[in-house]
């Protein structure tokens, strides 16, 4: 059974979500499941939500107010809309 728990928590699986990624529950252990989502400007795959600033112009302002108002507004909308996990690009080592 562990290794069951395991694939579900690591490739997920597949549903009729609008998540991109989606980890089904586990009641035996009380893991609820995860929704994980992704976009570079915002939300895909629903509707009424925002279409936020490209993260490469906003880190190439180097205004840290504006990067902070951009990820608390789009966190806000992804939690809303249930996302629990929101995937997004990267700077790497930086």
């Amino acid at each position: 059974m562990f290794v069951t728990i395991q694939v579900y928590l690591t490739t997920g699986s597949s549903s009729n979500t609008s998540c991109s990624g989606f980890i089904r529950p586990i009641s035996r252990v009380g893991f609820p499941g995860m929704c994980l989502s992704d976009a570079g400007n915002g939300l895909r795959n629903t509707d009424f939500v925002s279409s936020w600033p490209s993260g490469l112009h906003v880190g190439a302002s180097w205004n840290k107010s504006l990067a902070h108002q951009r990820g608390t507004g789009m966190g806000s909308e992804f939690k809303k809309k249930g996302v629990n996990v929101l995937l997004g690009p990267v700077v790497g080592p930086m």
